[in-house]
């Protein structure tokens, strides 16, 4: 199955009072991000990301998470047709990792 999904920000802090997450801690958002996307995607399934997917290094919870990931990053001054190649080039190595 192909999934997407944008803007988890996985332990980021902040983002908790930004967007009024109803958790009372980093580790508490994490932990139910983290298990309600494994209870909906299997390791066999694609799901792109949009945007921000977390705060500190990404491989911690890339571990963590069912199926391959395809990120999708978002960049505010780039022009357009930089964007879209730069969008076709971060497609592209992650379709062949």
């Amino acid at each position: 199955m192909i999934f997407v999904t944008a803007d988890l920000h996985l332990n980021h802090r902040n983002i908790i009072k930004y967007c009024n997450r109803p958790f009372k801690t980093v580790e508490e958002m994490n932990k139910t991000l983290i298990n309600n996307w494994n209870s909906k995607v299997t390791k066999e399934d694609v799901v792109f990301h949009l945007g921000d997917f977390c705060f500190g290094p990404y491989k911690e919870f890339e571990r963590k998470l069912n199926g391959k990931i395809v990120y999708i990053t978002k960049s505010c001054v780039a022009s357009r047709g930089k964007f879209i190649q730069s969008y076709l080039d971060g497609l592209r190595r992650n379709i062949e990792r």
